[in-house]
């Protein structure tokens, strides 16, 4: 009895042991040799890299060609040729992704004459992808003549020509083609991204000639097949096409559907889509919504009748009632021939409407509303110079540079003119990193001759002189862009800060290979997984930030419906870093639903800002590191909006 108690005791302890026992830890903890191979790429110490070239290990040859994906370095290229024809296939597969990512058309040479003799059907796909990264004319015609079977192939076919079609370059007449992988024989992958290519192919005269197979897919079971059919369609504004988008435009059963449909309609004439967008004002999800209030203050005009005062009483998205507050004020002018009245009856309601609201991010799109009448960039201006509040600041300078947009700017005296220039180089020397982003943007708009007006520009080189590198990059490279214009300088190198930022290694050996982290916010909690093998860089620095609790009651700050949620700048408006920048770190990884990125203002320069897609976008691949998913709670993601706030982001600790 005491042994079979013994055993009884010893089996619950084992069973306890490996419920409680750590999760399974990632590639670097046990191969001191790939975190010294992943320590080159992070430096980009090129030659050091390429050392494991020639390396007997097929596992270091293939970290250190795809190593490249990131480096980007186009002074290898000979070099990576040689590893197309390396034994081992995953070496071949990481080689092709380095040339696609440094994009040059030498490497698609390489790819082209190596394609034909390649026998295993990953690489090939790989090497199609990669051929659509680097394609010129030839890439093209190369891409669109070939026919496969396997649905990998198939698949391999489609990203190649996406890739082509990103880098500008499609051929007419072929739409056909890429109808043809929208067959519902077809794979979910393969249907979505033709349907994407279709989304963005500019040349709408190829839609017009299989307009009926394109409609009979807005009835496919797959939603992200049928936004992006939506998107499509409204590239046409035959008749047919509307009436078919009205009836989808309400009815989809999906939100990110009736988003698309909405935008569509946006390109047809107010007068027959009014009511359309109006109804979708009172959409249960707050981006659908939001759309509608957009495309109303994109389309709208006097005979359309619409009373925007009632709108904006109903409405509940304050995103949506400042677009219509935006739309009212708009339409607002004395007559049609001369200029906006200055405080009129709309204005002011606006401006009454602005002091009640308790909403920062509110306040914010409420001056962009008052920004629809160009004499009111004097009041916007005194609202901006007596606050400093973040991010009313910054909308508020958002908000004048979007005035001097409009067209009854022109009708401005000179006087007003020369105050507005004052403005702009207030926003300068403000100190204030966003106000001197937003003022270098506008000042290089090759439309309003500023590079006349401030001939002597030495107070950008005294402003970009006071920033701090690199919390300030984002801010950096827009005055050195802007300085660069007023020289008549066209700057090719990367403006990212030097390496800044060392790994640190005993720290990433510790993380689970699947690290989870959970985000609560007032709309639910959601879950995401972490991708330590793919951007050590990245989660290390996020974990790290996480344990210090600077997530907590950060804002999401960006909401592009359909597109991403953003969030976790220190300053709430999207110019603000940590005192330090990243790598980028690139993988051969897809956006799609749920995945998380970092956001960056280019190559090298992340901080602490991330962002979650709504949709698959494969237009973000290998632009912008992919350093997690989320794995639950995505309906939480979806409902998110500007201003909400990450109550608290903690790991889970198994």
């Amino acid at each position: 009895m005491k042994i079979l108690l013994c055993i009884l005791v010893l089996c619950l302890n084992l069973k306890a042991f490996s419920q409680n026992s750590p999760n399974e830890l990632n590639k670097f903890a046990s191969d001191a040799m790939l975190r010294q191979i992943y320590e080159y790429q992070d430096r980009r110490m090129t030659d050091s890299l390429k050392v494991f070239f020639k390396h007997e290990n097929p596992i270091y040859r293939q970290m250190a060609a795809q190593a490249f994906g990131s480096v980007q370095d186009s002074a290898v290229i000979e070099d990576l040729e040689h590893l197309l024809k390396d034994p081992d296939k995953t070496v071949r597969i990481a080689t092709a992704y380095a040339l696609g990512q440094i994009g040059s058309v030498l490497g698609q040479r390489w790819l082209v004459e190596y394609f034909e003799n390649e026998n295993d059907n990953e690489v090939r796909v790989a090497m199609l992808e990669a051929i659509g990264k680097c394609s010129d004319g030839a890439g093209v015609e190369f891409l669109f003549s070939q026919q496969f079977e396997e649905e990998n192939m198939v698949y391999g076919l489609v990203l190649g020509l996406y890739r082509s079609l990103q880098h500008g370059h499609s051929l007419p007449a072929k739409s056909a083609k890429i109808i043809g992988f929208l067959k519902p024989e077809m794979s979910d992958r393969i249907r979505i991204l033709a349907a994407v290519y279709l989304a963005r192919n500019p040349r709408k005269e190829d839609y017009e000639r299989h307009i009926n197979q394109i409609f009979s897919l807005l009835d496919d079971k797959n939603p992200f097949v049928r936004m992006n059919v939506a998107l499509a369609l409204g590239k046409t504004v035959k008749p047919e096409v509307l009436t078919a988008l009205k009836k989808v435009a309400l009815n989809d059963k999906s939100h990110l559907v009736r988003i698309s449909t909405l935008r569509s309609l946006g390109n047809f004439d107010i007068m027959q889509t009014k009511n359309i967008f109006i109804d979708a004002l009172n959409d249960p999800n707050n981006n659908v919504t939001f759309t509608a209030s957009e495309m109303l203050l994109k389309n709208t005009k006097k005979e359309s009748g619409i009373d925007f005062q009632l709108l904006v009483k109903k409405t509940k998205n304050l995103r949506a009632r400042a677009n219509l507050m935006a739309a009212a004020v708009k339409l607002d002018k004395e007559n049609a021939a001369v200029k906006i009245q200055k405080n009129s009856k709309i204005t002011q309601w606006v401006k009454d409407y602005l002091a009640k609201t308790k909403n920062i991010y509110e306040e914010g799109y409420i001056l962009k509303a008052l920004s629809e009448n160009v004499n009111n960039y004097e009041w916007i201006a005194e609202t901006m110079a007596e606050s400093n509040r973040l991010p009313l600041l910054t909308e508020a300078m958002l908000a004048l540079v979007h005035l001097r947009k409009n067209p009854d700017f022109d009708l401005l005296s000179e006087e007003d003119k020369k105050n507005f220039d004052k403005i702009l180089r207030f926003g300068i020397e403000s100190n204030n990193p966003a106000l001197m982003a937003i003022s270098a943007e506008a000042l290089r708009n090759p439309k309003w001759n500023y590079e006349k007006r401030f001939p002597d520009f030495e107070f950008l080189k005294r402003s970009q002189d006071s920033l701090q590198l690199p919390e300030d990059t984002e801010t950096y490279v827009e005055l050195q862009k802007t300085i660069d214009y007023f020289q008549g300088i066209e700057r090719t190198e990367n403006l990212a800060p030097e390496f800044n930022h060392p790994i640190d290694w005993d720290k990433v050996v510790a993380i689970d290979k699947a690290k989870k982290v959970q985000v609560k916010t007032k709309k639910g909690k959601f879950v995401m997984e972490l991708f330590v093998e793919d951007a050590p860089a990245t989660v290390l620095s996020f974990l790290e930030l996480t344990k210090h609790q600077f997530y907590n009651d950060k804002t999401f700050h960006r909401v592009v419906p359909n597109f991403v949620v953003q969030g976790g700048c220190p300053r709430g408006d999207g110019y603000g870093s940590v005192h330090y920048s990243l790598r980028s770190e690139f993988a051969p990884l897809n956006y799609l639903e749920g995945y998380v990125g970092m956001a960056s203002s280019g190559k090298d320069t992340e901080g602490c800002q991330w962002f979650i897609t709504h949709t698959p976008s494969p237009h973000l691949d290998g632009k912008y590191t992919i350093f997690g998913k989320v794995i639950s709670g995505m309906e939480v993601v979806h409902q998110l909006e500007v201003g909400d706030l990450m109550e608290e982001v903690k790991v889970i600790e198994k």
